[in-house]
């Protein structure tokens, strides 16, 4: 059996460093995790029901998700899912079309042009 370890809140440079070395949500971004470091150090590293946090990373993790979704509804152009392999073919497909034709059209003005 464990023993039982009271909470005892992150430093800022602890907070920093386990963002930097877990880069896959941050991106290296230190303000975002200064920004949820004063956050909870207001909130008396209490979570949004009022109960104490019992780990601060998985908070980080989750709060740095939620951030993530506001700014996904924010700018959906920005965050919107990839168009199907189908879709882009096509468009492809229309672009490379489209530009042949130009070529063609280009290339037919030049030599009546010059007859």
């Amino acid at each position: 059996m464990k023993d039982f370890v009271p909470f005892t809140p992150p430093t800022l440079e602890q907070a920093k460093e386990w963002a930097r070395i877990h880069s896959g949500i941050y991106n290296g971004n230190t303000d975002a995790v200064e920004s949820w470091w004063n956050a909870m150090d207001n909130d008396g590293w209490e979570d949004a029901a009022g109960h104490p946090i019992k780990n601060w990373r998985k908070h980080m993790r989750i709060w740095f998700e939620y951030m993530a979704c506001r700014k996904a509804q924010q700018d959906p152009a920005r965050f919107a899912a990839p168009k199907p392999v189908w879709q882009q073919r096509e468009e492809k497909a229309e672009k490379e079309a489209a530009e042949r034709a130009r070529r063609s059209s280009e290339l037919a003005k030049r030599i009546l042009g010059r007859a």
